[in-house]
């Protein structure tokens, strides 16, 4: 699917006539849901708690992935805050919610971290480039209350070290860093890229 929706002229093109905040409308309904009503996913049926895991996750790499479909650096850094919501959900103690209906999204949410193709060949360069894209933010007209890029940047930094321990995302690490993939943005920004 991200590969498609990179090349895709049609996609971007419908893509592109959607506002900014609807993408940033969804986020938060993605992130109050995780945090606030675990238990009404667990209740779902159709679509299953791992569709929406699985939905959620890859929705947000084929956005990050291809900038053509979203162009703003504070969007990008918005879907960069959901997978660290998801992550952050994946990867806490169990002792910390106890929750029946909250456990079960939590198992949910690291397999399908730890387990989709999609993340696992797309995610880190994707990560990489918003790292990259998020210093473009300065000086532009945004609210400078609710988006600094160092959080965007700590968000990113927590996400890679907690991928570090996940034997594919260890070797997509090693070959973004060995090949200079994800810095394409900073050619971009005018920094260097060396």
């Amino acid at each position: 699917r991200v590969a498609a929706a990179g090349g895709g002229g049609d996609l971007v093109a419908t893509f592109a006539s959607l506002p900014d905040y609807f993408v940033r409308d969804v986020c938060n309904f993605v992130h109050y849901v995780v945090v606030f009503q675990p238990e009404a996913l667990a209740a779902c049926t159709r679509p299953s708690m791992a569709d929406f895991a699985r939905t959620t996750v890859e929705w947000c790499v084929a956005l990050l992935r291809c900038r053509e479909l979203v162009r703003h650096p504070v969007v990008r850094a918005q879907l960069v805050a959901v997978l660290e919501q998801l992550n952050w959900q994946a990867t806490r103690r169990r002792a910390t919610s106890p929750s029946v209906f909250a456990t079960r999204l939590r198992d949910t949410l690291a397999t399908e971290f730890r387990n989709n193709a999609v993340a696992n060949a797309h995610l880190v360069p994707a990560l990489m480039d918003v790292y990259v894209d998020v210093a473009v933010v300065e000086g532009l007209d945004v609210d400078k209350e609710n988006f600094d890029k160092y959080t965007v940047r700590r968000s990113i930094a927590e996400l890679l070290n907690e991928l570090w321990s996940v034997p594919a995302y260890r070797k997509s690490l090693q070959a973004a860093a060995g090949s200079g993939a994800g810095a394409a943005g900073a050619s971009a920004t005018g920094s260097p890229t060396s």
